[in-house]
């Protein structure tokens, strides 16, 4: 039987790079908690393709829209895999790049999200007191 021994995450000993996926993770909750909450009041297509010409052609599915926190997962998730294999081949100035790039990406998605979310929402109703 192999045993593997446990190393303890590089990425979290660096001050920088921990600050930039916990910043990156809390943007990506902030996004996921808005998708669940706003889900029931958006109409069954919305406004995803901003590239097509204007009109019908921009429009997809509503369930399309989780794409965005999916994709924003996986890239979040893949370059915290990257940031630490790099650490570990003492690659400092390569994994910093990577951590940023995955702190952009996130946010970019997250405020597309937001916009379409913004755009498309039917008013929510208020809670009564």
């Amino acid at each position: 039987m192999i045993h593997l021994k446990r190393q303890p995450l590089l990425i979290i000993r660096e001050r920088f790079l921990s600050l930039l996926f916990l910043l990156a993770l809390v943007v990506f909750g902030g996004g996921l908690i808005l998708f669940i909450l706003k889900y029931p009041y958006l109409p069954p297509q919305i406004p995803l393709w901003y590239t097509a010409s204007w009109g019908e052609k921009q429009l997809a599915p509503l369930i399309f829209l989780g794409l965005l926190p999916i994709l924003s997962l996986i890239i979040l998730s893949g370059g915290a895999f990257l940031a630490e294999f790099f650490l570990r081949q003492r690659e400092r100035v390569l994994t910093q790049i990577i951590s940023l790039m995955v702190f952009v990406t996130v946010l970019l998605l997250n405020l597309s999200l937001q916009r379409i979310i913004n755009l498309t929402a039917i008013p929510s109703p208020l809670p009564s007191l």
